[in-house]
């Protein structure tokens, strides 16, 4: 379980999350899961090593809608100016996507090679699963990519990622359904 460090203070160590009666209203009537945890690593097949190696990635899978990692500071106990913004957000995001897909940089680095590559891999695997018959639709769930060193994946070719992990989370939503 992942948790930031502006949510570490309201997170407790075992997964319990202390918040508002209005955020877990919120995540009871979404059905939105806060624990990213829920979402397991999933094999990617005949490729997954090389994939993992060559991007520095883990991805992780599930079948539910898990709140984006770093949106838990949101919820603090004590009303977070922007908690309404961001339960809307997710509200609509619930309508809009069947399948959210978070890439997050682990890594440490920053700047303009992360959200370039970040991008650059989300389009890629939504691309490929587009090429397999799921054109935003189909596949429900969350899809988190954790890079370890963002400067590895920029250099790495993201059609192959995209088509690895893409045929994973196909082979586990047939499995799911």
């Amino acid at each position: 379980f992942y948790i930031p460090a502006q949510a570490k203070f309201f997170v407790q160590p075992n997964g319990k999350l202390r918040t508002t009666p209005d955020v877990w209203q919120f995540l009871h009537e979404t059905g939105i899961e806060y624990n990213n945890s829920k979402a397991l690593r999933i094999w990617l097949g005949p490729e997954h090593r090389r994939i993992t190696d060559n991007f520095s990635c883990s991805v992780q899978y599930s079948s539910e809608y898990i709140l984006h990692p770093y949106h838990l500071q949101y919820l603090t106990p004590h009303q977070h100016p922007l908690t309404p913004t961001v339960m809307s957000q997710y509200r609509q995001k619930l309508v809009d996507e069947q399948l959210w897909i978070y890439t997050m940089n682990r890594g440490g680095f920053v700047g303009v090679v992360k959200g370039i590559t970040q991008r650059r891999l989300t389009w890629a695997l939504a691309s490929a699963l587009e090429e397999l018959g799921h054109p935003g639709t189909g596949i429900r769930g969350t899809v988190i990519v954790t890079l370890g060193d963002v400067l590895k994946a920029a250099h790495s070719p993201a059609h192959l990622f995209g088509q690895g992990v893409a045929q994973a989370i196909d082979r586990e939503w047939k499995q799911h359904l």
